[in-house]
């Protein structure tokens, strides 16, 4: 499970950077939405144009959580998304991520053991986490989403 390498890194910077233009709306479409409700063509209407966060209530640190496993390349993984999503913050340490003057607020990568993140080592190790990743993909909202 080694290290991320320098692409990788860069795709996951790249990727944060997406997800905070996908997920974020800003004043100049705020203003558009203003004009009327946002129409997808299809019938589909969504409120702030579908986006989580607004100018009144923007991205920030403190409405991030993040839980990965303990492996050096998922952790460089989010780490690198961290950096897309906030390209201006400080990054003062291996695992925390701070808004610059500001060392109160820091989002913690949570790499505790939990029974909902397992790794994916390859080949397969055990016939139990062949029944346990098959019990797991076997979820009403796994299913949904495939």
């Amino acid at each position: 499970f080694g290290q991320l390498t320098n692409l990788g890194v860069l795709e996951m910077v790249e990727l944060g950077s997406r997800l905070r233009e996908e997920l974020h709306l800003y004043e100049e479409q705020e203003e558009d939405e203003k004009k009327g409700v946002a129409d997808e063509g299809d019938g589909t209407h969504h409120v702030h144009r579908g986006r989580l966060f607004t100018p009144q209530h923007p991205i920030h640190p403190h409405r991030i959580k993040v839980i990965c496993t303990n492996f050096p390349r998922t952790i460089q993984s989010v780490q690198g998304l961290l950096v897309g999503l906030f390209p201006d913050a400080d990054y003062s340490d291996d695992k925390v991520l701070s808004e610059p003057g500001n060392s109160d607020i820091m989002i913690d990568i949570d790499i505790r053991h939990t029974s909902i993140m397992i790794p994916d080592p390859q080949p397969r190790r055990t016939k139990q986490q062949e029944m346990l990743e098959q019990q797991l993909a076997s979820r009403p909202h796994i299913i949904e989403k495939e």
